[in-house]
């Protein structure tokens, strides 16, 4: 079992934190390639995105466990 100390377990929320940043950018910068018209761009930006989501889904399992196994008896 891996155990996580306090200092490792705050620098993977704060890479955490930095991942939804960069996901936020990413949002931001294909909405305006969509304003702008470029289509193409938006797609490359909506790829972007998609991994940035599975690295951000990937962390949060890291850090916290795979929280949608749940029992339902």
């Amino acid at each position: 079992m891996l155990t996580i100390t306090p200092r490792a377990n705050h620098r993977q929320r704060e890479d955490l934190r930095q991942d939804r940043q960069r996901l936020e950018q990413l949002r931001q910068r294909r909405d305006q390639e969509i304003r702008e018209g470029d289509k193409h761009e938006a797609r490359e930006y909506n790829e972007k995105i998609q991994d940035q989501k599975r690295e951000i889904r990937r962390d949060q399992r890291s850090i916290y466990g795979n929280r949608d196994k749940r029992d339902h008896d």
